[in-house]
This record gives C-alpha cells, sequence and structure tokens, in this order.
C-alpha cells in the first residue's frame, strides 16, 4: 500500500491539554487587560518516518492568577521520507494591569507597649489603649501649680521653664519613647537620635561625627505669634544646619559675646559640655566634635533635658533666647504669659512622622494653665483638665477615692528606683551669707539622721506605700531586693547606722558635736506639691522632737528663691543658706552622671563632697565599666557617701499621676525628663481618643 502526504489513510489524533494554575497573594486593583506573546519553534528535519507535531502553549495571567496551557497534535504522515517540519508555536498571555486603586495597608498602632515596667494602672485600661491606630487633632490642657521662669533653657534650667519650651526644641539625642517599646522600660534611658540622623566614633573614643536629620528645619511660626519680626524672616523655616549645632555648644559653654558686646549670660548646669574640646562643621549637616577625655555615655551624655539646640539669629537680635522662641520641635510657642498660661501649636513642618504615615504631632495645641491642684482637680473631674502636676494624690486611699469621683480618669502608681525628692541636705560649705556651717561636724549630721523615724514617716504618712532607695543613685545597683533601713546605712552597728532611729544615741551625738537643746533651726524648702509641705513638716517634727530642739518647715516664696539658695542656678555659689534645705535632683540619663556630679570640681555638686575617693570613683565610672565592675564602684561609692554623710535620702512614696480619659501614649519617664516639663517631647507621640 502507497501511503502519499497529500492523502491522509490514518490519522491518530491526541490532544492533551495540560493546566497549571498558580495563584498569588493579593487583592484589589481593576481587572487586568491580557497581552499576547507567540513564538514560532523550526524543528530540524531527521531521517525516517515520522508525524507531524503541532504544540501550543498558552500562559496567562489573569488577576494574579498564572495559567498555562499545552496542546499537542499528533499527524500521520503518507510515506516514509524525511521528516517534515514541525511547527511549535507558543502563546503568551501577559497581565497589563489597568489603574485601580491600590490596596488599603492595615493602620498602624501609635504605641506597641505590651507592658510599662514598674507601673500599676489604678484606672484606666493601661497600655491596651495606646495600642490603637492614633487619631489627629484636640487640645490638651496641663495643669501646673508654679508660674514659668521664662524660656531660655540654657540659662535657666529650671523645669518651669522646661515646661514651655522642651516642646519647642530638640536635642540632639532623646530616650527612646516607652510607647515605642515592646516592654516599655521608663527608668532606663535608651538613647536615640532626636536631631541627630546617624553619628559615629573613632577608635580611641574622642572624636564623635554627627550627621543631622536633612528635614529638619526652623519654625516657621505665624506673624501673630509671641516674638514674631520680619527680621528674623531669613530664620523661619530654614534647614538645621551644622554651623546651629556649633553655635549651640559655644552657648552651651559661655563662650558668646551679646549684640551690646557684653559676655552671654552664664549657662546653667551644663556641666557636662566641658568635656567638648573642639568642634567643627564638616559640611551643612555634619558636624566634627573632639571631647578632653573618652565618653562613651556621650548619646546618652546629650539626651540630658537641657541641652537643647538653638538658632543663632535669634541671639544675634536679643542676646539670649527670653523675648521668642524659635525652635524645630514639635510645637511652637505663640502664647506667653509666665503668670497665667502658655500655648503651643503643632509645627506642620515638623521632620518626624507619626504611625499614620503623616508627620507629627498628632495634637493641634498643647495649652499650660498655671492653676493650683485643687484647681485641677476640679477640672480634670469635670473634663476641662487633661493633665495635671499633682491632684492632690497621696497614697493608696486618695488614689482610690479619686478614681470613685472621676470614674473616668486614668490613674497610675509607680515606685521611683532611686531618691530623687525632698533630700535633706546640710549645710557643710561656709559661704560668705553663713560663714559657720551648722553641720561642719559629722556627729551632728549623724545626730539629725538618727532623730528621723523613716519608719514612722511610712507608716503613718503613706500608709505603708513607700521605701528607702539612695539618693540619686537606683537601688538595683546596690541590693538584690529593696534594703531595709539598716541596708540602708550599710549595715553599720546600730549606734553608728544613720538610718536607725534612737533619739538617746542622737542627743548624745548632738551634744559631742558642740550643739545645744533648745537651738532654733530651719529647714527651707520649695513646695512642689501639697505632700511635699506634709513630709518636710514631718521631717521637722521627727528631728524637732527626737534633739529636743526647734526646727521650723519654711516654705520659701518662689522656686528662684529655692535656686539661688543651692546654687542650682548659679554653681559658684552653692549652699548659701544657714542649716537645711530640702532638695530635688534627677538620676540623669545614665548611671555615670550620679558621681559625675559629686566630683569636688563638679558645678553640680551642690552637696559640697570633696572626697578623693569619690572623684577616682567617678574617673572610672564615665569610662563605661561592666555592669558588673558599675555594681562595685557603686558599692565602694556608697560607702563614702555613707562616711561623708552630706545628705540623707527622703521617704521615696509611690507616685501617683493622673489623667483624663481620653489622653493616650501618656507616662512618666523617669530617666532623661519626665512629662510634661523636662520630658515634654513627649507630647509629639501622645494623642487624643475623643
Amino acid at each position: 500500500m502507497r501511503f502519499t502526504q497529500s492523502k491522509v489513510l490514518m490519522m491518530a489524533s491526541a490532544v492533551i491539554v495540560i493546566g497549571l494554575v498558580v495563584a498569588a497573594c493579593g487583592g484589589g486593583g481593576a481587572t487586568p487587560t491580557p497581552r499576547i506573546i507567540e513564538r514560532e519553534v523550526v524543528a530540524t528535519p531527521t531521517a525516517g518516518p515520522t508525524a507531524t507535531a503541532r504544540v501550543v502553549e498558552r500562559t496567562v495571567v489573569v488577576e494574579r492568577t498564572v495559567v498555562v496551557e499545552r496542546t499537542v497534535q499528533v499527524v500521520a504522515t503518507a510515506t516514509a521520507g524525511p521528516t517534515p517540519t514541525a511547527r511549535i508555536i507558543e502563546r503568551t498571555v501577559v497581565a497589563t494591569p489597568t489603574a485601580g486603586p491600590p490596596p488599603t495597608p492595615a493602620p498602624k498602632l501609635a504605641g506597641i507597649t505590651t507592658n510599662l515596667k514598674g507601673f500599676r494602672w489604678l484606672g484606666g485600661q493601661g497600655p491596651a489603649n495606646w495600642r490603637q491606630p492614633p487619631k489627629r487633632g484636640g487640645t490638651l490642657v496641663f495643669a501646673f501649680p508654679i508660674p514659668s521662669g521664662g524660656t531660655d533653657p540654657i540659662l535657666n534650667r529650671s523645669f518651669t521653664v522646661s515646661t514651655a519650651v522642651s516642646t519647642a526644641y530638640n536635642k540632639l539625642f532623646t530616650c527612646l519613647k516607652a510607647p515605642l517599646q515592646e516592654a516599655g522600660d521608663p527608668g532606663n534611658c535608651i538613647p536615640v537620635g532626636d536631631l541627630l540622623a546617624e553619628w559615629a566614633v573613632s577608635g580611641d573614643g574622642m572624636e564623635w561625627t554627627l550627621k543631622l536629620q536633612p528635614d529638619a528645619v526652623w519654625h516657621n511660626i505665624p506673624s501673630d505669634a509671641r516674638g514674631f519680626t520680619s527680621e528674623l524672616s531669613g530664620l523661619y523655616g530654614r534647614s538645621v544646619t551644622a554651623d546651629d549645632v556649633i553655635h549651640t555648644f559655644n552657648y552651651w559653654q559661655g563662650n558668646l559675646t551679646k549684640p551690646d558686646g557684653d559676655p552671654q549670660g552664664s549657662p546653667s548646669s551644663l556641666g557636662f559640655s566641658s568635656n567638648l574640646e573642639s568642634f567643627e562643621a564638616v559640611d551643612e549637616k555634619t558636624i566634627r566634635v573632639r571631647t578632653k577625655a573618652p565618653d562613651p555615655f556621650f548619646p546618652s551624655t546629650y539626651a540630658a533635658f537641657n541641652a537643647r539646640v538653638v538658632p543663632p539669629e535669634v541671639f544675634n537680635l536679643d542676646g539670649d533666647y527670653t523675648q521668642r522662641t524659635v525652635g524645630s520641635g514639635a510645637f511652637m510657642l505663640t502664647e506667653f504669659d509666665r503668670l497665667v498660661e502658655w500655648k503651643s501649636i503643632a509645627n506642620p513642618d515638623y521632620f518626624k512622622v507619626g504611625a499614620d504615615g503623616e508627620r507629627l504631632p498628632y495634637m493641634d495645641v498643647h495649652n499650660v494653665k498655671v492653676i493650683s491642684d485643687t484647681l485641677a482637680r476640679s477640672g480634670m473631674i469635670t473634663g476641662v483638665v487633661d493633665l495635671s502636676l499633682g491632684v492632690g494624690i497621696s497614697g493608696p486611699a486618695s488614689a482610690v477615692n479619686f478614681t470613685r469621683q472621676c470614674p473616668t480618669c486614668q490613674v497610675i502608681e509607680y515606685f521611683l528606683p532611686a531618691n530623687t525628692s525632698r533630700i535633706l541636705q546640710f549645710k557643710v560649705k561656709p559661704t560668705d551669707n553663713f560663714p559657720n556651717p551648722a553641720f561642719a561636724d559629722r556627729r551632728a549630721r549623724l545626730a539629725v539622721a538618727k532623730a528621723i523615724d523613716y519608719q514612722g514617716m511610712i507608716d503613718n504618712l503613706f500608709e505603708g506605700a513607700a521605701v528607702m532607695t539612695p539618693v540619686e543613685m537606683p537601688w538595683g545597683l546596690l541590693w538584690d531586693s529593696l534594703p531595709t533601713l539598716r541596708q540602708m546605712g550599710n549595715d553599720l552597728p546600730d549606734d553608728e547606722n544613720p538610718f536607725v532611729y534612737d533619739p538617746e544615741v542622737a542627743k548624745r551625738l548632738w551634744a559631742e558635736s558642740g550643739h545645744s537643746p533648745g537651738e532654733k533651726m530651719k529647714i527651707i524648702y520649695h513646695e512642689y506639691n501639697s505632700q511635699h509641705t506634709t513630709y518636710t513638716v514631718a521631717l521637722a517634727d521627727s528631728i524637732s522632737k527626737a534633739l529636743d530642739i526647734d526646727v521650723e518647715a519654711e516654705k520659701v516664696s518662689g522656686i528662684p528663691v529655692l535656686y539661688t539658695a543651692t546654687g542650682f542656678t548659679d554653681p559658684n555659689n552653692i549652699q548659701n543658706y544657714e542649716h537645711f534645705v530640702t532638695i530635688t535632683r534627677g538620676t540623669g540619663a545614665n548611671n555615670a552622671e550620679v558621681p559625675r556630679s559629686m566630683q569636688s570640681f563638679d558645678e553640680e555638686n551642690m552637696s559640697a563632697y570633696d572626697n578623693p575617693r569619690i572623684d577616682e570613683i567617678a574617673l572610672e565610672w564615665i569610662q563605661n565599666p561592666t555592669l558588673e565592675r558599675e555594681r562595685e564602684l557603686a558599692r565602694a561609692l556608697y560607702t563614702e557617701v555613707i562616711n561623708d554623710l552630706h545628705r540623707m535620702p527622703a521617704v521615696t512614696e509611690a507616685n501617683y499621676e493622673a489623667m483624663s480619659g481620653r489622653v493616650r501614649n501618656m507616662y512618666q519617664q523617669l530617666r532623661g525628663g519626665r512629662c510634661c516639663h523636662q520630658g515634654a517631647e513627649l507630647l509629639e507621640i501622645i494623642w487624643l481618643d475623643d
């Protein structure tokens, strides 16, 4: 039988369809328009009978689904001979998307904290309230019982100044905010860049290269804002540069000359800047700093609450920063009456971005009103005040009572890791006004210490909700658990232990130091809140009864009086008082700041330590020792503190903060500055859930 190619005697037909479907993730968007690609392949003939093969492969992508199809048809030829040309046609259909709405991303949370270390919520839901997408807008009202000391944070480190301007000025570094940590730790300062985007240090630890945020600009304040002037038109809205930081360093160190030719005012307790040996602008956004000694704590050192960066144009006009406020921070200070109230509005050009992808801050206005704690309490209960320095909560019972009066309010309870308030400081240094220190003899200081009934105050004043901790130094560096009163005295024998209450031993020591019964003395103090007065009166009463003397608790007329007496604002004039004073001291951004401020030559040494061993400990501590070595140094330092006995800690009672039910992301940063004064930059992430 003869076969010809023109006639098919036998046909075998096979159709094979292969389908492959691959589904991709995704969703929204318009249906894509297919695009078809064809490819023809010609096979090379070979000897022998074969069949004609026709292959079609189709790949289709539609709505992110891939479909591949292959069709093969085999046809027998009539005669033997060379293999005919085999044609393979591939057709690929590729989806080309057309315009359509993009997928909607899941909203980010304003706070991610699941646990806030050391804090307990007595009212409100706690961090669960933070873990929501933020809302924008609104005015936060902060009640503050003390008039502001002004608006220059370099010349006056008072927390009353910080309350007015800490939202306006940035620092080089800041502490990572607790709501932005899964396990929020307000007792620790984790330094992060504020105005800085990057930084690096040389191998010897003495040269730091700092790069500024590229989008940071100075406020473009409204024309009706406090201090606005057309003379500063070149400043408003311009980029923050390296030259601005160089100017700031010089202002910190007191190197500048005012426009009238006089030297600038004296900086207030910016001793850390004395380690800056040289600084220069490398380019518009880069600064190179050389320190006199290695500073491994450089980032946390310059996260200090008063290390604010200021623009030179304002100084060149006014000679300081008391007349107008132009910063780079989240809020612009537009109204300021130091005795009544001040108001800051959101900076629309702020360089930081919130969880919603828009520029911070979330709130529109921050309004501070100078009103008493009593009025603040009423205002919070009636819903016209959101935050306050105090609302009269002094213990667990009064906290519970407040939550009953204000069931929508949030109340938190926490203990400070170190004693920072109502520290009893003895007069040990001669001054022009008081050349014969009442407590030059350590026996007189020990007599007063043993006349203080700490346990009685814990039980009677604070309902047992109080502890004893060292001055400024976190207790965890010294002990594995909260110390007893005997441990606070380094476990010395009872007669020598300053924390063991013993009126009889106290009277003997008082007499041995040359003092007599019936003497009249004063403890001067500033009333930060009503509890401060309650405690100081109880302290004076305990000393008076145990020593048979007359100690008066004298409240100063204003905080500047206290600052002048202690040397807080004038380090060259410390201990300018007659007998005792109660002071407030922060723990600093890192543990090394405590011994540093106790060095005999340090300008923050208001307790007048003059101890070579303390100087040695501080010198080693600031070199960033290991944690174990840090604990050893802490124990050595505490031994010297007890030996010198220049000051005595106060009872550290539970602290209470109250806020309205709508405030979110609010807490107290215990290191690096408290909200809403030294750490008022926290307000950039606070939002209101109206």
